[in-house]
């Protein structure tokens, strides 16, 4: 019986210790890690580019890789040395748009076929990496945007949208008349001015206790937009 316990023991104690030597060396293992110097070489030997920083974090290394395309954010395993991720983070539009375009006349050519009216102005945008021109053409009662490549011609859209007749203004006596039934004094001044796209009267008025008051009136509805307290 006490050799039975004694096999049990001997048993339980190599387990334990072989455990113990097993966390030892696995410890060891995990705790091995890359250098910096590793990583970045690494990165350049996969990818072509030129190394502008290595930041260290927790678990891998965050290297910013430079190419002639942009800048890329490059993750490297400390442990493994297995890159997790590539990211473009900055596209280089340096040379975007500048090779192989078309003129504005050619352009200009190319819209007014397209489209019906007097060029009114003609505007280059970069979108998703493709330059594109945008001519607005106008006439009588219709505005046409037509939306050209600036590499190949291609005319990629045309939309128009109809002009409606202006509206009529109020005058400078009825814009008088609105401000003095809102501050009732005596004008001191008329001005007239445009307010993204919208035309205001501004009537300044003296009143009885000598304040000056500023009537903002829509010139086209008459509508009091604001009263302004100069003391």
């Amino acid at each position: 019986m006490k050799k039975k316990k004694w096999v049990w023991f001997i048993g339980i104690l190599t387990i334990a210790v072989l455990s113990i030597i097993f966390y030892q060396w696995f410890s060891m293992e995990s705790s091995k890690t890359i250098s910096e110097q590793e990583a970045s070489e690494l990165v350049t030997t996969k990818y072509s580019g030129k190394i502008s920083q290595v930041q260290l974090t927790e678990d891998d290394y965050i290297i910013k890789l430079e190419k002639n395309s942009g800048l890329y954010e490059v993750k490297v395993n400390i442990h493994t040395g297995e890159i997790s991720s590539l990211t473009q983070i900055k596209k280089n539009q340096t040379n975007i748009g500048k090779n192989n375009v078309l003129n504005e006349e050619q352009i200009k050519r190319i819209a007014t076929s397209a489209g019906t009216g007097k060029l009114e102005s003609l505007t280059q945008t970069l979108l998703n990496n493709q330059l594109i021109f945008t001519a607005v053409l106008v006439e009588k009662h219709q505005r046409t945007y037509v939306k050209v490549d600036a590499h190949t011609g291609k005319v990629l859209s045309i939309n128009t949208e109809k002009l409606n007749e202006p509206s009529k203004r109020i005058t400078k006596q009825e814009a008088i008349k609105i401000a003095i039934r809102q501050v009732p004094g005596e004008v001191d001044e008329v001005k007239i001015k445009s307010i993204d796209n919208l035309t205001y009267y501004f009537v300044e008025i003296d009143t009885k206790d000598d304040r000056e008051a500023t009537i903002q009136i829509q010139a086209i509805t008459g509508e009091v937009k604001s009263v302004t307290w100069d003391d």
